[in-house]
């Protein structure tokens, strides 16, 4: 498993099997181009939240920290969604 940069961001990286999952947690296929899915949409944008706020963003819904260790270990979440998907993160 390789930790590669996510084009969209400039701070963001993931897992380079990150989308595969993905898939398989939404079965909806990844897109490169609006108009995205629905689920790819939510993960845009809660992304586009991390990268403002960094840290802070842990202060907003849909963001949680899961344990108190080192390195911290987050999560985001989409409580509101038949599927409620929760994306695991840390921030260094």
């Amino acid at each position: 498993m390789n930790i590669v940069r996510n084009e969209m961001f400039s701070k963001v990286y993931e897992v380079d099997c990150f989308q595969k999952e993905f898939y398989s947690m939404t079965k909806e296929k990844f897109s490169f181009s609006p108009p995205f899915p629905r689920y790819q949409k939510w993960l845009i944008r809660s992304l586009e939240i991390l990268e403002e706020y960094g840290e802070e963003a842990i202060k907003l819904q849909n963001f949680e920290q899961l344990e108190n260790i080192t390195p911290k270990l987050f999560s985001i979440r989409y409580s509101k969604s038949k599927l409620n998907p929760r994306v695991l993160y840390i921030y260094l």
